[in-house]
């Protein structure tokens, strides 16, 4: 009776071992590696359809020489944006919006922008905020480069073309 478990039991092992052969055999070995900046151009593929938020494609933060802006996933096809623009030592701007991301034109209307002014003692923490307003509005555009564009109608010098942020590898 032995005999016929020990039989028994390599025929099984055998089986398994011959099928993961045969499934290995299918496999070429290689990975593909989707590079940041592929990520805007391979939206289709790595967005809505499989159920992950579009924006995890953006998430991080970017900068432009001292202005940082967050991009954050929010549910399921939801960004929030959390804007830190330093003025002085003792002052910062804070906006913050969010919207929904168009993944055909890669862009994200809002129009629920609020900035806050902030002023920080001499540790950088905020002893003020102030609200200044509560109803911006503008857009985001995320480029194929790991850049992002930033467009603010309640401030005039962010209504150009030219107001960029790089994405930051931190």
């Amino acid at each position: 009776m032995k005999g016929l478990i020990k039989v028994f039991i390599s025929v099984i092992l055998t089986s398994v071992i011959a099928l993961t052969f045969v499934a290995c055999s299918n496999s070429t070995g290689e990975t593909t590696t989707v590079a940041p900046t592929e990520a805007a151009s391979n939206m289709a593929d790595t967005g809505e359809e499989d159920g992950q938020n579009p924006v995890m494609n953006f998430i991080g933060k970017y900068d432009n020489g001292g202005t940082y802006i967050l991009v954050e996933a929010e549910g399921e096809n939801g960004v929030k944006f959390t804007v830190e623009e330093p003025m002085t030592d003792t002052e910062k701007y804070t906006y913050t919006f969010n919207g929904t991301l168009d993944t055909d034109t890669l862009r994200v209307t809002y129009s629920n922008s609020t900035k806050t002014v902030q002023t920080l003692d001499a540790n950088g923490n905020v002893t003020e905020e102030k609200t200044e307003y509560a109803d911006g509005a503008g857009m985001v555009i995320f480029h194929e480069d790991d850049t992002l564009e930033w467009r603010d109608e309640n401030e005039a010098e962010r209504m150009t073309d030219n107001y960029i942020f790089t994405f930051m590898n931190e």
